[in-house]
């Protein structure tokens, strides 16, 4: 099992790889997932690692801001697949 941690766009990105799982790689958008949990009591494990964020709000963060592939790179491509477009905010 290995986790990686990126960020793109100012969005922190975790991937998870694993050997038990098919397809092996997920990816989620932590960035956004905390926001969409503020309310909720997630402790710190939980905003801070994509595995224990996944046992504990799975049914909430999968398949809005996870996306799965056989590699690192379909993982995050799966995730940004499902990114909408919105209009930046005037400054």
């Amino acid at each position: 099992m290995s986790i990686n941690k990126i960020t793109i766009d100012g969005y922190e990105i975790q991937i998870w790889t694993t050997d038990y799982a098919d397809p092996p790689c997920v990816a989620v958008n932590m960035t956004q997932a905390r926001i969409l949990l503020k309310g909720y009591d997630i402790s710190t494990a939980e905003s801070e690692n994509i595995t224990d964020l996944m046992a504990g709000y799975c049914g909430i963060i999968d398949g809005r801001l996870s996306g799965y592939g056989e590699t690192e790179f379909e993982a995050i491509a799966s995730l940004f697949s499902k990114a909408v477009k919105t209009k930046k905010e005037s400054q």
